[in-house]
């Protein structure tokens, strides 16, 4: 699927151990979510840049402080992170990111559409997005997952995501 979208100038690093715990997320939706993420990083970075897309687990503790996008209950979860060396966004963009409809592109380029569908995803699966950037610092968006019940059947979406375009 990213395939399509990228190209030798824009490589992706892939850090995603093969052991995570279990994690509960419709598996279209979570490539479509990563989809939208890894589209804006390549449309920040025109000509070249590098993503990196690492899992790993984490817990949110009560007293750590909350990211721009979702305040994140306190307990382990999946985080799925993507970050690009793109020329990155100010506040006044960042702080609207999440909002239907909103873009920096121009008219007929974009629909304003994808974080917003990123968001919706990561909150209709129990977890949250949050989204740190900075003029000339790139982007950083973690979608993080609440662990789930290990289950009988096939290992969950974040573990089955396929590299085939990965260089």
């Amino acid at each position: 699927m990213l395939s399509h979208i990228l190209t030798p100038a824009i490589p992706i690093q892939l850090e995603i151990p093969d052991t995570l715990p279990p994690i509960t997320v419709d598996q279209q939706q979570l490539e479509t979510a990563l989809f939208n993420v890894i589209d804006n990083a390549r449309e920040a970075m025109p000509n070249s840049g590098r993503i990196k897309i690492s899992a790993f687990t984490q817990t949110v503790r009560a007293d750590t402080p909350p990211g721009l996008g979702d305040d994140v209950p306190p307990g382990p979860y999946v985080a799925l992170r993507v970050q690009d060396t793109s020329t990155g966004m100010t506040n006044t963009v960042t702080n609207q990111i999440f909002q239907p409809f909103f873009t920096t592109k121009p008219v007929g380029k974009g629909s304003g559409l994808g974080l917003s569908v990123v968001f919706g995803f990561a909150r209709q699966s129990n977890g949250a997005v949050q989204v740190t950037s900075a003029p000339g610092g790139g982007t950083t968006v973690a979608l993080l997952f609440p662990i789930g019940e290990q289950r009988p059947g096939p290992q969950p979406a974040i573990q089955a995501w396929s590299t085939d375009c990965v260089t």
